[in-house]
């Protein structure tokens, strides 16, 4: 009976102890926003098969949890049906991991070269934004210009001009129940043009990101073949993406 606990007691320490995981391992999230233009959804590889990340390029994705030493292979899956597996082809685009100064990031994956005419693109370009707490607090909002003009974003107050490739954090100028007018505009021709004019809410316990996107093609994914005949192809512009984050 001493020898049956010993060794039960023995074997508990022991996956007690190996069970920790590395002292150098540290859990992270990422968030995955494609910019591209061919339709299809994202899915990185787990030990248990794919996980689909998103759905469709130009939206941003859940947080993906991801450890420091972890590195998540990318597959984009493409409207090609392989006979043989009878399941969608999918192409692996790119490898990320965590920057190693970085516990929160979102992740910017486009191809390097438009090629509206070719399905795929495999050379794709991989860019990393800084979303620790440190950088990006609690009630604040973050504005990432990834168009091609200069836009202009309120939050409730005066508006903050950012030029293509810039961001800013922002303190939102919020109503007693924490709401308040966002607007965003682009700079055409020595013109603003409004692209998004809402009533946004953002707790103190919010943070919300705001992307301004570039389609060349009108987001001409989001069409059917039958509606891109009737309608014809849409024209190139910019879009304004969203998303808020709680650390309820």
């Amino acid at each position: 009976m001493k020898t049956w606990f010993f060794t039960v007691f023995a074997l508990f320490i022991s996956q007690s102890v190996f069970a920790i995981p590395d002292e150098g391992v540290e859990r992270r999230t990422l968030r995955f926003l494609f910019i591209d233009e061919t339709p299809g959804a994202y899915f990185y590889e787990a030990e248990d098969g794919f996980r689909k990340i998103s759905s469709t390029p130009y939206a941003i994705s859940q947080s993906v949890p991801i450890t420091s030493s972890d590195k998540l292979k990318i597959y984009k899956e493409a409207p090609i049906w392989d006979p043989q597996t009878k399941q969608h082809k999918r192409f692996r685009i790119a490898t990320v991991s965590s920057p190693a100064d970085q516990l929160d990031a979102l992740v910017l994956i486009t191809p390097r070269q438009w090629d509206l005419k070719s399905q795929y693109t495999p050379d794709y370009l991989v860019k990393y934004i800084n979303s620790d707490d440190s950088t990006f607090p609690e009630g604040t909002v973050r504005v990432i210009n990834l168009g091609h003009e200069q836009i202009a974003a309120s939050m409730g107050g005066a508006p903050v001009v950012l030029d293509p490739g810039a961001n800013e954090i922002i303190q939102p100028n919020t109503d007693q129940r924490n709401r308040l007018f966002s607007r965003v505009a682009v700079k055409d021709d020595e013109q603003w043009r409004l692209i998004f004019d809402n009533i946004t809410v953002v707790r103190p316990q919010d943070r919300m990101t705001g992307i301004c996107v570039y389609s060349p093609s009108g987001l001409a994914y989001r069409y059917l073949e039958q509606e891109l005949e009737e309608l014809g192809q849409p024209g190139a512009g910019h879009y304004w993406l969203y998303y808020s984050e709680s650390a309820d």
